[in-house]
């Protein structure tokens, strides 16, 4: 197989599309911005380190573009709808930010701020995300959930239920579009440990 070839994303013609990536300054979301760059998208890409999205920035300069945000402040969706404007607009919007932690002491400091990433920052992004579509009549949402929103975990109780959030909250949305006769895509990927 060739480099960087993925039949998948091939198949979808890719090429061409405005691609936003929340929480893309590692794993899964760096590694979406990456492809989506490669397959010749125009792409954004957010996250708490800027010098991992200026490094993003530094291989695909003329197709990146990119804002240090973080979805547990207020002011997340201000940076969310700067970065759609230097793009042009948006075709399909990724969430992947997520923090989570084993907690066998249920400490509250890391429920709490679990909860703020996982479900406010979330909500944020998707309620700015539906409407922007809904105007466009057109767009796709993607979240990037875990297996932990289905099988609950005892010693990650709040990354567990938040993921479940994720998943049902995309579901409501979409059922949403379909009852507004609304073209919109959406899509949640349930991925295991990594």
């Amino acid at each position: 197989m060739a480099k960087g070839f993925n039949p998948l994303i091939r198949k979808a013609q890719p090429a061409g599309k405005k691609v936003i990536i929340i929480g893309a300054t590692s794993g899964i979301g760096k590694g979406l911005a990456l492809l989506y760059l490669e397959q010749g998208c125009s792409v954004g890409i957010t996250g708490r380190r800027t010098e991992e999205l200026e490094a993003v920035k530094n291989q695909y300069p003329d197709t990146t573009f990119y804002k240090t945000m973080d979805v547990m402040k207020d002011n997340c969706v201000q940076f969310f709808e700067e970065l759609i404007n230097d793009m042009g607009g948006m075709d399909l919007i990724v969430y992947c930010a997520g923090i989570g932690a084993q907690n066998p002491n249920l400490n509250d400091d890391i429920e709490i701020n679990t909860i703020f990433t996982n479900v406010t920052g979330f909500a944020r992004i998707l309620i700015y995300s539906y409407n922007y579509f809904k105007v466009r009549n057109k767009g796709h949402i993607v979240t990037i959930s875990s297996l932990a929103g289905i099988r609950p975990l005892r010693q990650s109780p709040a990354y567990s239920a938040t993921k479940r959030y994720q998943i049902h909250y995309t579901s409501c949305l979409a059922q949403k579009a379909n009852n507004e006769k609304l073209p919109l895509k959406f899509t949640t990927i349930v991925p295991g440990f990594i």
